[in-house]
This record gives C-alpha cells, structure tokens and sequence, in this order.
C-alpha cells in the first residue's frame, strides 16, 4: 500500500499496526473455518508447547515484516521495497551458511550476483535522485535493512519449523498469534505519543476506505498464495510471482510514487528483477527436484513461506 493512502509516517492516515492486526485476525477467523485444529473452550487454538516455539517467534518476525514493510512503503515507494527485497535471498543464504554450512549451488549464486549488481545501480542512482530531491527519509534506510533482515529470518525460521509443525496449520497459527504482537506494537507507538489508533480514526474518507478494502485483499492474498503453490508448477508460480512484482511497480508509478531515473536506475531496475526472478525459477525447481528425487538427496530445499509471510506484496 502506497503512502499516499495510508498516509506519512508523521501521521495523518492510518496506523499500520492496528490495520495489520485487523487483516491477521480476520484472516485467522476464515481460516479456521476452512482448517480443523483442536480449540480450547474459549475459540484459542490448543497446541503444545513445542509448536508454540515455533509459531510465537515466527509470529513476531511475519509481524515486524510485515510492519516494516508497510512504514517503508510510506517512507519511499514500493518501487524502492521491492528492489531491495531481490537482497532477502542473499540474506537468507549467508544465514544458512553462518548457522549450517550450507551452499548455493551455481546457479543460484548467479542469480543472486545479478540480483546484487541491480540493486546497486538502482541505490546509486537512487542516492543522486536522493541528494536533490530529499525523497527518501534518512529513517527510511534502517526501516528497509530491519525489513530486509526479519524477511530473512521469517524464511529460515519457517524452513526449520515446516517439518515440525503441520503444514495446513501453520499459517493458522502465525496468523492467531501475530494479533497480540501488533497489539504490542500499537501500544508502543501509544506510549511514544503518536496515538496510532486516535490517528486511524481521524483518517481522510480515502484511507478509511482503502483500509477497509485491504481487509479483504489480506484474505485473499493469504488463502489463494497458499492453494497456488500446491497447484501451480514451480515454473508457474515462479513467473506469477515475477509478473505480480512488475505490475505493483507500474501501479507504483501511476499512483505518483518514484519512478526509476537515469539510465543507472532502469539498467538497474531490470537486473535486480531479472536476477530475482531466476532465483525463483531456479530455487524452486532445485526445491521440486529434492522432494522428487527422495530423502536420499542431500540438497535441503528452499521452501517458500506459507500464506502468513505474505510475501507478494
């Protein structure tokens, strides 16, 4: 969501906290009706405690995502936050490497050079953009790296709770429990007076409607990333991702936000997407070759986040 709905960081539109607790809980309560899972008597979803040391952490890295995510759309642009997002892969892989030894194969690092060189011609052409136009908020940059780093971590910590937890609940489960962690960031933005939920309220017609229409989209979003990527092929889902990604650029730029300027921000602009499209090309047929080959292949998959991550916005 662009910032001229949501409105500026200063105030003036809505909170992303509170709205992000809405589309979790509205997502949770479709949810359930669809999955079974044991319920205690007051609704709560029982589980042990084994599955909640997976799920609560888990919650609060999709939470901080998908917090920073939205303040970094109202800081810059969308153009800018998927850029950089094309860096999640790196990150995720370095932490894989520092915690388990493990490599990328050829491919993949070709992927992520391509990816890494865009990215840098876009930011450097972006920098010149950012000395005489004061576009980008200096709090802006450490918002995208928190954002960066807990994308990363919500993906590996995903791809060691999937085998320990069942796969239909998941999602359920991250969205149940992400509630009270946007509660806690409510409260935090409440006690640092910017009064997200007065702030929400007090929003312009436009920004209330687009909150209320998002509600929905979040379901949506949720319920059909999870049955695609059980019926597409790798391939499939792959480009569907990629396709996604060019048309919220174009929407970006429709919608008044920065659109890329100078040579240096189109070259890159284009690299950094095509390197993160073959990522997801190669990653997921890598991914589909192991599960097919058995449990007698010794490349560990790279298995996509369930629909809690959200990961297409």
């Amino acid at each position: 969501m662009g910032g001229g709905v949501l409105g500026g960081v200063s105030g003036g539109g809505i909170s992303a906290a509170p709205l992000l607790a809405v589309q979790a809980a509205t997502t949770y309560i479709y949810t359930s009706s669809i999955v079974k899972i044991p319920r205690h008597a007051l609704g709560f979803p029982a589980t042990s405690r084994k599955t909640l040391g997976w799920v609560v952490p888990a919650a609060v890295l999709y939470a901080l995502q998908h917090q920073t995510r939205q303040l970094t759309a109202m800081t810059s642009s969308l153009t800018v936050l998927i850029v950089a997002r094309q860096l999640v892969p790196l990150v995720t892989l370095a932490f894989e490497r520092f915690f388990f030894g493990a490599r990328a194969s050829v491919a993949i690092q070709f992927c992520l050079v391509l990816s890494v060189i865009g990215v840098s011609l876009y930011a450097h052409g972006l920098t010149k953009l950012e000395a005489t136009s004061g576009f980008l908020y200096p709090a802006g940059v450490y918002i995208l790296i928190v954002h960066i780093l807990s994308c990363a971590g919500a993906n590996l910590w995903t791809k060691m709770a999937i085998t320990a937890v069942r796969p239909d609940t998941w999602s359920l489960l991250v969205n149940f429990w992400s509630i009270p962690v946007y509660g806690l960031m409510t409260l935090g933005e409440h006690y640092q007076k910017r009064a997200p939920l007065a702030n929400s309220l007090a929003a312009g017609g436009l920004a209330k409607a687009a909150a209320f229409i998002s509600v929905p989209l979040a379901v949506c979003i949720s319920v059909s990333t999870s049955r695609l990527a059980h019926r597409l092929s790798p391939t499939g889902f792959a480009l569907l991702n990629g396709l996604l990604k060019v048309a919220i650029i174009g929407m970006s730029v429709l919608m008044g936000s920065l659109p890329p300027a100078g040579a240096a921000q189109w070259v890159g602009l284009v690299l950094a997407m095509t390197g993160g499209l073959l990522y997801a090309f190669v990653a997921r047929a890598e991914a589909h070759s192991t599960l097919v080959s058995g449990p007698g292949s010794q490349r560990e998959p790279h298995i996509t986040p369930p629909s809690a991550a959200r990961k297409n916005e």
